[in-house]
């Protein structure tokens, strides 16, 4: 699960319209039905400070970062993040097989960012293949309805063979008016592509960034797992599934991620676990390793990709254009982020100014083809022209 992806964008401010979209009216939990050509594609749920009194809402809220359920957001907050999810609903729509909306579950913490993972549960356990959430979509496959929020988290997942949901946190600060004295958070130190005084965020674009980690752009079990003295992240079993973004991805030696459970490892790390005294360590290590370079687009990297995602659709898109590899062989793939504060961010595209980019500057406000080509290729039925 992905739980700790930051959006910082600071884009044109527009507030948009959600047209398509119903609001329930109700004191506490508010619900929204987003669709494409009378087709529910996703049903959403807000929570807020009313709620904070249900404890096995804030259990649920409280696994990602900050303290949960410590506002509630305004209409218009609530506004853009359906228009979010229409966006994505007019994309999706037309190649959508789901018999149900899928389902969203949204609270609210005191951490200035946002964040967004699906969750997909067999039994109880967590898998990536399937995942269910995308092949609900994708292929129409029967996944359990939620009643409530509270049998997230009140072990009845146990009994469910097939669980898919979305989650989404939006802290406290973020939003499309830096004068409201709630949202609005300012980013002086960044290189913002308007002009300095709009400072604020828009949401939409946000919250659109944020529902793309939840489709499957999302790579690596965030838990850390040891070896000896060490701890380090792995794949789950994404490598698995032909359709799972991870599976696309190839290393900074050329490997793809072909496996479960492969160790991600910058080189350097690697040579250290290679050269010790432990065989246990080395026959754990030795051709288990997933090895990417610690920089990233903040650091630079010389015009030069260590990290890709390839693909048939990709490959199409882009039409003859190449990147180079750390070696200068020319690659038909996308460059993709690696290394964020010490742990790995293989979960962003890192096409200039794009949207789905951790990049300081980002003018896009949707997807880009090639983008668009990638969600072809983990299987979305989409027509990306």
């Amino acid at each position: 699960m992905k739980k700790s992806h930051k959006s910082k964008l600071a884009l044109t401010i527009a507030l948009y319209l959600a047209a398509s979209v119903n609001f329930s009216a109700a004191d506490a939990m508010t619900t929204s039905d987003v669709g494409f050509n009378g087709k529910n594609i996703f049903e959403i749920y807000y929570y807020g400070a009313e709620d904070s009194g249900n404890a096995l809402a804030k259990t649920y809220f409280k696994e990602f970062d900050g303290n949960p359920l410590v506002y509630t957001l305004k209409d218009d907050i609530k506004a853009g993040l359906n228009q979010a999810f229409k966006q994505w609903a007019e994309i999706l729509g037309p190649g959508a097989k789901n018999n149900k909306p899928i389902q969203f579950f949204v609270g609210t913490n005191d951490v200035v960012n946002a964040s967004a993972y699906s969750e997909s549960k067999t039994y109880g356990v967590n898998t990536r293949n399937p995942n269910f959430l995308r092949d609900a979509i994708q292929n129409g496959s029967d996944i359990e309805w939620i009643e409530t929020i509270d049998s997230l988290r009140d072990g009845s997942e146990k009994n469910s063979a097939a669980r898919g949901i979305g989650g989404i946190i939006i802290g406290q600060n973020i939003g499309v008016n830096k004068d409201d004295g709630r949202y609005g958070f300012v980013t002086p130190s960044k290189l913002l592509p308007v002009a300095q005084e709009l400072k604020g965020i828009d949401i939409v674009p946000v919250m659109f960034h944020e529902i793309g980690h939840s489709l499957g752009i999302d790579s690596y079990d965030e838990k850390k797992y040891s070896i000896g003295p060490y701890s380090f992240y792995r794949f789950s079993d994404d490598p698995l599934n032909p359709n799972s973004y991870a599976s696309h991805l190839y290393d900074s030696t050329g490997r793809r991620a072909d496996k479960a459970g492969l160790w991600l490892v910058t080189p350097e790390t690697y040579e250290e676990l290679m050269s010790s005294d432990s065989p246990e360590i080395i026959k754990e290590i030795e051709g288990n390793c997933f090895i990417v370079d610690d920089v990233n687009g903040f650091t630079g990297r010389d015009g030069k990709t260590y990290l890709t995602f390839r693909g048939d659709n990709v490959t199409e898109a882009l039409d003859g254009k190449t990147f180079a590899d750390f070696n200068g062989n020319q690659i038909s793939g996308l460059p993709i982020n690696m290394w964020e504060g010490g742990k790995p961010d293989f979960s962003h595209i890192d096409l200039e100014r794009s949207l789905m980019s951790h990049q300081h500057y980002r003018s896009y406000n949707t997807f880009m083809e090639a983008e668009l080509a990638l969600m072809q290729d983990i299987g979305y039925k989409i027509d990306r022209k």
